[in-house]
This record gives C-alpha cells, structure tokens and sequence, in this order.
C-alpha cells in the first residue's frame, strides 16, 4: 500500500478509502495500470486526461496523447477532478480552483484546451448556489458513464486516480471495457524542484521528460 499513497486523496479516504474502491472497480470488471510503464492504445479507444485542475498536468498530457492517437480514436477534454465542477463526493470544489498563469503557450506554442463540462457552467446556476443533482447527472452521463467506445482508458495523475476510480464506480456497473492509467507524477509544474521557477518553460520540459519515461506508448 505504501507505493499507491500518491494516489490517496485524504478527504475521500474518509468516506470512500482508495483500497475499497480499487476492489470494487476490479470486482467490477475495471483494470488499473499503476505506471511506470507500456500503455497499449488500440483502435476505437476514448482516452480521458485529468489532474486536480485540469490546468498543467492534463493540459501536457492531451498535448502528449495527440501526438500518439489514431483517427479512430477519440481524446476528451482535460477533466478537473478535485478543483473543478464535478460534486465527487456530493459537495462543490470550485471555490478551490487556483487561477494559474504559467507558460504553457509559449512552450508548446498553442493555448491550453478548454476543459471538460466548463461550456455548461451558465447551466447550472441555481439561485446563488449550484444545481449539485443536475451537475453530477451530465458528468455521470457524459464523461463517466457508459459510451459506444471498444474501451475507455482514464489518464491521471496521483490523487486524481482516486477520485476518478470512485467515479467511475458512481457511474458504471460494468466496468469491464475501462482502464484507469496511474501516474505517480505530483504537480511538478507549478511546484518544481528547487532552482526551477513555477510554470515556466524549464519545469514544463522537466515535466514532459519525466512524463515520456512514465507513459511509454
């Protein structure tokens, strides 16, 4: 247990521990590939990125699939797991975002992708507060939920994994056809080694190196 506790997110660990959902994902069918390691994309597959803000981690990591997808294949919008819109343990997360403003662009030399749901914000304002049924019910459906997909492979990176896996099991009683991919990556993005600065040019190509040596396609 000890390798896996960089997937452990501490308040879900309290009502939902990672150890009983991983069984009931596999119980269900569901297959976890804890990384390093080869990632086998197969034709007809949707792949689906996210970190916790779907800000640096799955921004560098949609960039990185693109470059290895097939025309068959579908790539999803980076999902924000933990600081995005999603109620995944029943409560909103939004307040925790963290406005972030790195250089993505001038590394990569495009802008970062929207992210996903964040089209359907002004859908789910309900009062001064937020439709919480109605906004897990378009997550369930649209991005956790069953799909015409041969499989479903889940991209994410340390306490994302958790929260992803719980999702899932929200959403699915047959996870027979879905892969969740572990990365052991934190966000070394925007929180580098000492002598790198956050979100500069420097820590996103630190990042993309350590990325190639974990996701080995």
């Amino acid at each position: 247990m000890a390798r896996l506790r960089i997937f452990v997110d501490e308040e879900l660990e309290i009502t939902h521990p990672f150890q009983e959902c991983l069984e009931k994902f596999q119980k269900r069918g569901g297959t976890v590939h804890f990384l390093p390691g080869e990632v086998d994309l197969q034709d007809g597959d949707f792949l689906y990125t996210a970190c916790s803000g779907a800000q640096c981690r799955s921004q560098a990591l949609h960039l990185f699939l693109q470059q290895k997808i097939t025309t068959t294949m579908r790539l999803h919008l980076p999902h924000a797991s933990r600081r995005g819109y999603d109620p995944y343990n029943g409560l909103m997360h939004i307040h925790r975002e963290r406005k972030i403003e790195d250089q993505f662009e001038q590394y990569f030399g495009r802008s970062k992708a929207e992210r996903f749901g964040y089209d359907q914000v002004h859908k789910w304002i309900c009062g001064e507060g937020w439709d919480i049924p109605t906004i897990r019910e378009y997550y369930d459906r649209e991005y956790f939920g069953p799909s015409s997909a041969k499989r479903r492979l889940y991209f994410a990176f340390a306490k994302p994994v958790h929260v992803i896996i719980k999702r899932l099991i929200d959403a699915n009683d047959d996870l027979s056809r879905v892969h969740v991919i572990a990365i052991p990556l934190e966000d070394e993005i925007t929180s580098p080694p000492e002598g790198l600065t956050g979100g500069s040019c420097e820590a996103y190509q630190r990042f993309m190196k350590l990325l190639e040596g974990m996701v080995r396609i």
